[in-house]
């Protein structure tokens, strides 16, 4: 019970911590016009923050 609780959040906090990680590079990268490295960086995003990212933005960054 509480054991699988507190390795699950753990868990998840590392993943988050990682997304924000490879968010701020993939910021980065397009600021230095590298948008297909940006839209690979996001592709591997493994939480929400993938999803809320507007489609069409990730589209034209998947295409240079």
């Amino acid at each position: 019970g509480y054991t699988y609780l507190v390795e699950r959040d753990y868990n998840m906090a590392g993943t988050m911590f990682i997304d924000v990680a490879d968010l701020q590079h993939a910021a980065e990268l397009i600021q230095q016009g590298e948008y297909g490295r940006a839209g690979m960086r996001i592709a591997s995003l493994d939480t929400a923050v993938r999803d809320e990212i507007p489609v069409r933005l990730y589209q034209s960054m998947s295409r240079k």
